[in-house]
Formats: C-alpha cells, structure tokens, sequence
C-alpha cells in the first residue's frame, strides 16, 4: 500500500493487474504439463520399441465456452476441454471476489487524509 499524489492510500499493484498475472500461472501451468514425459515410456523402457518420446496428454483451455453437443445425437460427443474452461472461469471469478473487499478497505482509510499529508521528516 503506497499513499499517492492526492494523499490517499492506494495499492502499488492493481487489482486488475493480480487477477491477469494469477491466470497467466494457470495457463503456464497447463502449458508446463505438455513437457512431462510419461512415466511408463522411462521406467519400462523394455516394453516399448521405439525410442520417440511421448508426453502426457494435456487440456488445452478454449478461449471461449465450447458448445454443446446435440443431445438428439447420440454420436457427439462433449468437447473434452469444457471443464478446463469452467475451471479457468470459476477461479478468475473467485478471485475477482476476494478482490471487491480491498476497495472498501481503502474506504475506510480516506476519513485519515489529512494525517497523510503530514510530513514527518
């Protein structure tokens, strides 16, 4: 928490700039499990033939909610990264929401405004 040019409290980082970098650790995240090598091609090296790497199969998050399949069509199936996306939505909405508090916290420090302008040195 700094005190700005106005003499009011402010926060050094804001709000909006936390949520953006939170989401981008869960989309570093995510991007961070398609390096992982499966475990059974290293360990049981015997069992498999050919010495071509294989990695774990990773969500990749749509940038948009994927649509529905047709229920009348038995065939279709759900997108297989919808539930990565209502993951993705559900946190930046939870955080959004530990977030709202922070403004009503700097609400209540303006009533000492003219204590921030005193200069003590």
């Amino acid at each position: 928490m700094n005190i700005n040019d106005k003499f009011e409290p402010d926060y050094s980082t804001s709000a909006g700039e936390v949520v953006t970098e939170i989401m981008k650790i869960f989309d570093s995240g995510l991007e961070a499990l398609l390096n992982v090598q499966l475990l059974e091609q290293k360990l049981l090296t015997h069992l498999f033939k050919s010495n071509n790497k294989t990695y774990l199969k990773v969500p990749l998050r749509p940038s948009e909610m994927p649509d529905l399949p047709d229920p009348n069509d038995k065939r279709q199936l759900p997108d297989e990264n919808t539930w990565i996306y209502e993951a993705y939505t559900k946190l930046r909405s939870k955080i959004l929401q530990t977030i709202e508090p922070l403004d009503q916290y700097l609400a209540t420090l303006a009533k000492y405004k003219n204590e921030f302008k005193l200069d003590p040195a």
